[in-house]
């Protein structure tokens, strides 16, 4: 399943929380209507010139992370990512370095993904605690407009991670938050390659 809420373990939620807290700009964002707040955890995260890293291919295997975390005092539903009505709740929306805006989501993927099982299932954040999403950029995710082919050297680019849900019977049903959540601008290095596999003959 892709982009989908896993169950991950402690480990890599702490290391998740503990990278994400001192990234250069790596700080919450908050909506004074949400009871979240979020943000992104890249792929990589080293020392210049290499810097803080994402990709996006039809086979990629780089993994980064969008962390929603309750900051009310009660405890809060949002939709798992696996079923539809929590399976586009994530997009992004980029801006490389001469200006050229892209938005990225599932929504545009030219690949439907079909659900052999569906229900609004949901996951519990309590007050203080955090949803992980663990993101593929891969063939079921597509841009708006085509993005540029960038295989040997990343170029920079800003990039915020969007969670937005509609309201739906089953949002109200199981008292699911819902509306617009933005992070703040990540200053970040992005590769696009056609194919991961490709990208390593």
């Amino acid at each position: 399943m892709h982009i989908e809420k896993n169950v991950i373990r402690w480990t890599t939620l702490l290391t998740a929380l503990v990278v994400a807290s001192t990234l250069p700009n790596g700080l919450a964002q908050r909506n004074e209507s949400s009871p979240f707040s979020i943000f992104l955890v890249p792929a990589r995260s080293q020392e210049e010139p290499w810097g803080l890293e994402i990709s996006m291919a039809a086979d990629t295997n780089d993994s980064f992370y969008v962390i929603l975390t309750n900051i009310s005092k009660e405890t809060q539903s949002a939709f798992e990512g696996w079923c539809s009505w929590g399976y586009y709740a994530i997009s992004f929306e980029m801006e490389t370095g001469d200006g050229r805006k892209f938005t990225i989501s599932k929504q545009l993927s030219k690949k439907q993904f079909v659900w052999t099982r569906n229900w609004p299932a949901i996951f519990l954040i309590p007050p203080g605690e955090s949803m992980i999403c663990r993101i593929l950029l891969d063939d079921y995710w597509g841009a708006d407009p085509d993005l540029p082919i960038v295989n040997k050297t990343p170029i920079p680019v800003t990039i915020r991670a969007i969670y937005q849900l509609d309201a739906t019977p089953e949002s109200a049903a199981k008292n699911v938050w819902t509306g617009r959540l933005e992070s703040l601008n990540y200053n970040l290095k992005f590769r696009h390659w056609i194919s991961h596999a490709l990208s390593r003959r």
